[in-house]
Order: C-alpha cells, then structure tokens, then sequence
C-alpha cells in the first residue's frame, strides 16, 4: 500500500481511516489516507478501471434499490422470493446488455456474481432509494432506474423492467418533489 500522499508526496505522519459505503447498501470498505503535510484526504486504492468499477456498482444499486422501492420489501424478501428474485436478475441482465452496447467490459458472470453477493446482504437491508420513495421524500430515481431506461433508449436496448419500474414509481417522485403529476 502506497503510504504518500498523491498531491504533495509527503509520506510522513500520515494517518489511514477505514469507510464503509453506506449509501447504496453494499457497504464495501474503503481505505483512505489523510496527509499529514497538506491535510488533504484521499483515497488509497484506485480502480484500475474506473468504468468498469462504476458499471458493477451501477448493477447492483438500481437493480435493488428499484425493486426494494416497487415491492416495499427488505432485500432478504426479494432474494428469497422467486418472483422477485427473477426479476432482481432480469435488471441485472438489461444493465448488462447497456453497459456491453457501451463496450464497458464487465464480466459474463457479473450477474451471477452480484446476486452472490446480494444473497451475502442483511436481510432487511435497504438502499436510499427505497427508503426515500417509502418516506415520500425525493430520491435517486431519476439517476439510476431513470438513467437505465434513458441509457437503453439511447444504446436501443431493452430495458422493460427497469422501464416498469421507472414508470411506476415516477408519480410518487413527482409528488416528493412537489410536481403535479396530475397533469400532462
């Protein structure tokens, strides 16, 4: 592990503190650096491809968080449902088909390998977006399920279940942000 700083190259003094992501859910560990020169932070280890990386969280965290919002339900019930397992894959795999339009080079086993990782998850874990469309307040929807279906439109993918979901929870997103969504 590089132990100077990347901005002043100061390598005496410097502290690591260790965080967990906790916004989308997946709570993966990060370590940063503060320096003890210029006091900046940053983090220590960056993706080799930052695309990449982006795309594989992308998956996961509109793929759960969207259907956490549409069933209510913590992600221990849609894991374990069939129903709703299938179609926690089926936004996977129409993320997956954008991001191969877009030539991102993510793995042929990417969903195989966040459904292993969701089924790793609390079972009454829930993301942002969920609870934000449960509490009525504004959320992400328009940037990650809404950033699917405009991605897909644009790539000419298909995207239904990520357009379902989008679609059904936009009225509930308008009211949170005060928009009359009684009118065309």
């Amino acid at each position: 592990m590089d132990e100077s700083c990347k901005i002043c190259q100061n390598a005496q003094d410097n502290r690591f503190h260790t965080a967990r992501e906790m916004s989308f859910g997946l709570r993966d560990q990060f370590i940063y650096l503060e320096c003890g020169h210029c006091g900046c932070v940053q983090i220590v280890e960056i993706p080799s491809d930052m695309q990449k990386a982006l795309w594989e969280k992308f998956l996961t965290v509109t793929s759960v968080g969207g259907i956490g919002a549409v069933t209510r339900a913590p992600i221990g019930a849609t894991r374990a449902i069939p129903e709703t397992r299938r179609l926690l894959e089926q936004c996977m795999k129409e993320v997956f088909a954008i991001a191969r339009s877009r030539e991102i080079a993510l793995a042929d086993t990417i969903v195989a390998d966040s459904m292993t990782f969701i089924d790793t998850l609390a079972a009454d874990g829930t993301t942002s977006l969920q609870r934000d469309i449960i509490d009525g307040k504004p959320s992400e929807l328009e940037y990650w399920n809404g950033t699917v279906v405009r991605l897909a439109r644009e790539q000419g993918v298909a995207a239904p279940t990520n357009e379902f979901i989008y679609h059904s929870l936009l009225p509930q997103e308008k009211r949170a942000r005060g928009v009359d969504a009684s009118s065309p």
